[in-house]
């Protein structure tokens, strides 16, 4: 993979040094790739504050509630549906309620690296 164009660096993740194609190698035990990408992860969204709040609230399941006794979504009793928190009326609404009010954009603005 030839990565380097401009100022692009392609990095290496792998446990043998032999027949790499990058400008860096990171060298990591067998079986630790993981650990490697989790803890990237974890420093994009803790430390720098790269995501997108805004796409997380309303676009995927991460705002659901979570029942503390068995780690599953809290459901409307009627519906069946996920429940999520709304912050306007400070109480458990259905997800695709359209009155809900998840998020206060002007709070949640994608930081720059």
């Amino acid at each position: 993979m030839r990565a380097r164009e401009g100022s692009k660096t392609c990095i290496r993740s792998v446990p043998k040094l032999a027949g790499i194609q990058g400008h860096e190698w990171i060298p990591i035990r067998v079986g630790t790739d993981g650990a490697l990408a989790l803890g990237l992860v974890n420093s994009l969204l803790n430390e720098h504050g790269i995501y997108d709040a805004e796409y997380l609230m309303y676009k995927t399941n991460g705002p659901y509630l979570i029942r503390p006794s068995d780690g599953r979504y809290m459901r409307d009793k009627e519906t069946n549906k996920p429940l999520v928190w709304d912050l306007a009326d400070n109480c458990p609404k259905v997800h695709n309620d359209p009155s809900v009010t998840r998020v206060d954009t002007r709070m949640w603005r994608m930081k720059s690296p």
